[in-house]
């Protein structure tokens, strides 16, 4: 097993912002971005003795956020747990299950302007057979 960790912090200065409307014109400013946090991964053989079986899981953290200071649209703090699990069949063929937003929470995908914004998917399973030529 293998296991691997990164810590990261990322300024953008000037980055543009909706700031209103002006005479027909859209308005923006230019604002400073701050973003930083840690990325885990883990990685083995899940089953000894069976290696065509590969199974993982990923858990993605959003902090609360806003999409700009006259926004009355804001997202709290929010975790995504997806799984998955593929079984190799032979060397061209393999099957997949995949398990995405393992607790169905309801959550803001995209933030827009003013009060509008986009929910992402539920929870879903998506199953798939692939042949590698």
């Amino acid at each position: 097993m293998s296991v691997s960790a990164a810590l990261f912090k990322t300024e953008q200065r000037n980055v543009q912002e909706y700031a209103g409307l002006v005479d027909g014109h859209y308005v923006y400013k230019g604002v400073d971005n701050k973003s930083k946090g840690i990325e885990l991964q883990a990685s083995g053989e899940a089953l000894p003795g069976l290696p065509q079986v590969k199974v993982g899981s990923r858990v993605s953290w959003q902090s609360g956020v806003e999409s700009d200071t006259y926004s009355a649209v804001r997202q709290s703090a929010y975790a995504l747990v997806d799984l998955m699990t593929r079984y190799d069949i032979g060397s061209n063929w393999s099957t997949s299950l995949n398990l995405n937003n393992l607790t169905d929470h309801k959550y803001l995908l995209s933030l827009e302007s003013g009060s509008t914004s986009n929910y992402g998917a539920p929870r879903n399973l998506t199953a798939s057979v692939t042949w590698k030529y």
